[in-house]
C-alpha cells in the first residue's frame, strides 16, 4: 500500500488521467440512459475507451521502464561492489606478501585478513618487518614498494569512485573517500 502512494505521489499524472476517465465513464453512463443513438454518446463511448486504453498502455510501460532501471542499476551496483572488492583484496595480498618476504624474523599468519590486520598484529607485524632492506624483484626498498603499492590502490579507488559515484549508496563513498584521504 506504501509502494503505491509513493508511486502515485511520484506520478501524479496518473490521478488526472484517472480523474478525467471517471468523468468521461460517468457522463458517459448518465447520457446513455437520457439519450439512445446519438453523436454525442458514440463520442464519449469512444472517447472513454480511448483514453482508458492509454492509461493502461502507459501504467504497463512505465512499469516496463521502471523495473529495467532496477534491473540497470543492479547491475552495475554490483559490478561497483566487485570492483572495490578486487582492490581491497589485491592490496590485502600485498601487504601480506611484503609481511612475509620482509619479516626480520619468523611472520606469525592468521587465518582471515581482518584477524592478520587487526590494530594490534597489524602494528606489531609492522614493527618486525625491515622496510630498509631491498625488494627481491623490485630494484626499491621495501618502504618504498609499499608506498608504490599504496599510492596505486588509492589510484584504484580513486578511479572507482569517479566511475561508480552515482551508483554506490552514501556510506560506501564515504569509507572509499576516506581510504582515499587517509595518510596510510
Amino acid at each position: 500500500m506504501n509502494e503505491l502512494k509513493e508511486y502515485l505521489k511520484e506520478n501524479k499524472y496518473i490521478i488526472v488521467l484517472a480523474v478525467v476517465t471517471i468523468i468521461i465513464g460517468l457522463l458517459h453512463f448518465l447520457v446513455n440512459d437520457v439519450t439512445s443513438k446519438t453523436w454525442l454518446k458514440e463520442s464519449l463511448s469512444n472517447l472513454f475507451i480511448t483514453i482508458l486504453g492509454i492509461w493502461i498502455t502507459v501504467l504497463c510501460i512505465d512499469q516496463i521502464i521502471k523495473k529495467k532501471e532496477q534491473r540497470e542499476k543492479k547491475r552495475l551496483l554490483n559490478i561497483a561492489y566487485l570492483e572495490i572488492s578486487r582492490a581491497i583484496n589485491f592490496f590485502l595480498w600485498n601487504l601480506d606478501r611484503i609481511y612475509k618476504v620482509s619479516s626480520k624474523g619468523m611472520p606469525v599468519f592468521k587465518e582471515t585478513y581482518y584477524e592478520m590486520y587487526n590494530t594490534d598484529h597489524f602494528k606489531e607485524a609492522f614493527l618486525n618487518c625491515d622496510f630498509n632492506g631491498i625488494a627481491d624483484y623490485q630494484n626499491c626498498s621495501w618502504g618504498h614498494y609499499i608506498n608504490w603499492k599504496t599510492t596505486e590502490f588509492i589510484s584504484t579507488i580513486d578511479n572507482i569512485v569517479s566511475k561508480y559515484s552515482f551508483i554506490l549508496d552514501t556510506d560506501s563513498l564515504s569509507h572509499l573517500e576516506m581510504l582515499q584521504g587517509s595518510t596510510w
